[in-house]
């Protein structure tokens, strides 16, 4: 009888075949690290055109500012939180940041009691205008849960992690829409490029530690 660990293997896999088949448009528009406006609105069409992947990245040692205004050293922080779900976002973006964090919010709700042991973490690509105060109206606007942290910070910090986290793009209208996965069992990421929805993304944490 196959086993369970290799019956969601199995699921795994059938499931990552069926996104790479829809992402080929998201790839598209993001191959060379940057997408133009024609793409990043035809994404918005494609909302559920995304991919996932096991990455590694080496992260910068920064210190951010959560929406309360207390500093963050981001990799104690990081370390602490494990497992965490992050994403990249502004709170002015009127295109693809309204979809991420929704689909953060309804992962919430597709993992039910789950939920309280994974920490959510948006950072913003602004930090020149989204400041804790900022933050901390927009995690209110948007019902944000206590495990919801929002991270802003000095802009070379910013750009120092969406470089290293291979996020980065000269144009905050152009961002890619990505969402990382961490678990206290494996050392590396699993990204997540496209616009996922939250039972996706649910699915994708569910399975992250067998990846």
């Amino acid at each position: 009888m196959i086993s369970l660990k290799a019956m969601s293997i199995l699921f795994f896999t059938v499931l990552l075949a069926g996104s790479l088949a829809t992402a080929s448009l998201a790839q598209k528009a993001m191959s060379h690290g940057s997408m133009d406006h024609s793409a990043h609105k035809n994404m918005m069409n494609s909302k559920n055109s995304h991919s996932y992947k096991k990455a590694s990245y080496k992260l910068p040692d920064v210190v951010l500012s959560d929406q309360n205004g207390h500093a963050i050293n981001l990799k104690d922080f990081l370390t602490q939180s494990e497992p965490y779900a992050l994403n990249f976002i502004f709170t002015t973006c009127t295109t693809i940041c309204p979809i991420l964090t929704a689909s953060f919010s309804h992962m919430q709700h597709e993992l039910g009691k789950d939920v309280d042991e994974l920490q959510l973490i948006s950072i913003t690509i602004d930090p020149e205008y989204d400041t804790p105060g900022i933050l901390k109206k927009y995690a209110k606007k948007v019902g944000a849960t206590k495990n919801w942290t929002f991270l802003t910070g000095d802009y070379e910090s910013i750009i120092a992690l969406e470089k290293a986290f291979e996020a980065y793009t000269a144009d905050k209208m152009n961002h890619r829409p990505t969402y990382f996965f961490k678990m206290k069992t494996d050392s590396s990421w699993v990204r997540v490029d496209g616009l996922a929805s939250g039972s996706d993304l649910a699915e994708i944490y569910k399975l992250s530690s067998l990846f």
